[in-house]
């Protein structure tokens, strides 16, 4: 499955993998998101928006996005930003921390001042397709003064995409199933892999369906948007919801269909299992029992029947009564 993410589909994989993120708020500041209250923080240093995504469309070789910073102590504060990347990229080619630059690279951010610098990403056409994690590492260049305590670096989370080259695609497995069952499973666990380049948020669901198609029982996957990145594993556990009293013994199977949403064709994993009511068959062991206990009364009533038929046996003398000599 090959998709190429679209501006708006980008815009809601990073804000379903951030959600809950506020503003970073470097120590001795309460945390702080930009228009989330009024009240300014008595000292320390905001940072807001909490994350950047930079996403690059076909034929762009250049995006960029602002983040800002204030300074809410009494003295000045000098601040500087460079780049990391903890998590391998995926498919080779060039690291984004390698094509991402910060203007200006420091900053001497006076009390009560608000500073804008600008990340630029830029795409040398050798540039990893897809989705890259990346860090802004904002660190303090020069001590403290005048009581101002900070740590000495934070890293804020940044997501590069490059929309040309960008392939979207999981693979399923390890879908837990019993081999012989007497009750339908409450749930299910499986694993997804992210075998694209690009993060992906798993969309789907799971169905059991007895021997003649009809949908037993049912649960969506992933209700909490769990992302996966590229190469990265999920494992996920499905609550299933009875639809139907599961009468039918035989063969039921189950359905996992996932994909990314969004109208994308979805991938369908399948695995069996066979299942009996317990009631059916505490029925078949009556049955069972009755024919056997049955077989047995039959045997010993035919052999009686035989020896009625054949009389007694041929050698055995008539009694005459008693002489008297």
């Amino acid at each position: 499955m090959r998709i190429v993410l679209s501006k708006p589909v980008v815009a809601a994989v990073a804000a379903v993998m951030l959600a809950g993120l506020g503003a970073y708020v470097l120590p001795a500041a309460p945390a702080h998101a930009s228009g989330a209250q009024t009240a300014k923080p008595q000292a320390g240093v905001t940072i807001s928006p909490a994350t950047l995504t930079l996403s690059l469309a076909k034929g762009a070789s250049q995006q960029s996005a602002t983040f800002g910073i204030t300074n809410y102590y009494s003295t000045p504060i000098t601040l500087s930003f460079s780049f990391g990347q903890s998590v391998a990229t995926p498919g080779g080619g060039v690291s984004a921390d390698k094509q991402l630059t910060a203007a200006p690279s420091s900053v001497v951010i006076q009390p009560g001042a608000t500073v804008t610098p600008v990340v630029t990403l830029t795409d040398n056409k050798d540039l990893a397709p897809g989705s890259q994690q990346v860090e802004l590492i904002i660190s303090q260049a020069a001590g403290g003064s005048g009581n101002v305590s900070i740590i000495p670096s934070v890293r804020m989370p940044l997501i590069t995409i490059k929309q040309d080259g960008a392939v979207a695609a999981l693979r399923a497995s390890d879908i837990s199933k019993p081999a012989f069952a007497f009750d339908i499973p409450k749930a299910t666990t499986f694993k997804l892999e992210n075998t694209g380049n690009i993060v992906s948020i798993p969309r789907g669901f799971i169905t059991i369906t007895d021997p003649r198609g009809r949908v037993a029982s049912q649960g969506v996957i992933n209700t909490a948007s769990t992302a996966v990145a590229p190469g990265g594993q999920l494992r996920l556990s499905t609550p299933l919801t009875t639809l139907h009293n599961a009468l039918m013994p035989g063969v039921y199977r189950v359905q996992v269909s996932y994909g990314q949403g969004g109208g994308q064709q979805p991938t369908v994993a399948t695995v069996r299992f066979f299942y009996i009511p317990v009631w059916q068959l505490v029925l078949v062991l009556v049955f069972a029992g009755m024919v056997v206990i049955g077989r047995l009364i039959w045997a010993e009533w035919m052999k009686l029947q035989r020896l009625r038929k054949a009389g007694p046996p041929a050698d055995q003398p008539l009694s005459t009564g008693s002489t008297a000599v």
